[in-house]
Order: structure tokens, then C-alpha cells, then sequence
């Protein structure tokens, strides 16, 4: 369930984990070969901001990608 989780959606081009937390989860090779993370928090306003931001953005995107699967479905 992970790998699905973690893999990108045709139809919404995000991974579900990025829709659900409004992050990519590290999975363990990444926490292995220590690839740097997006950005560190500087205080918890910053952050509920910026997943805010994230989440709103990825809405818009994922609502005008499901329009279009739903056009291309019914063609």
C-alpha cells in the first residue's frame, strides 16, 4: 500500500499521500541515502501556512486534471 501511496495517480497526476498530508513521506532509501527535504520549518504559523498553500494549489490542479480524465472517459 505504500508503493500505491506513494505513486503517482494517472488521472489527478499527484500521489495520494501528497493529497491526503500536503507532503511527499520519505520512504526509508530516502532517510538511507539522506536526500535533503523540501524546506525545515522556521515556526508552526509558517508551516500550517505553507500546507495551506500547498493544498489549495494542488485542489485547483487536481480539480482541472480530473475534468479532463473525466472528458477524455466520456469521449
Amino acid at each position: 500500500m505504500a508503493a500505491y501511496r506513494s505513486s503517482r495517480h494517472v488521472a489527478t497526476q499527484y500521489a495520494p499521500n501528497f493529497l491526503m498530508m500536503g507532503r511527499e513521506v520519505r520512504a526509508q532509501v530516502d532517510i538511507v541515502y539522506d536526500s535533503p527535504e523540501a524546506s525545515q520549518p522556521c515556526s508552526y504559523d509558517w508551516y500550517a501556512d505553507e500546507i495551506q498553500q500547498r493544498m489549495l494549489c494542488a485542489y485547483i490542479f487536481v480539480r482541472g486534471h480530473l475534468q479532463e480524465a473525466a472528458s477524455r472517459s466520456k469521449r
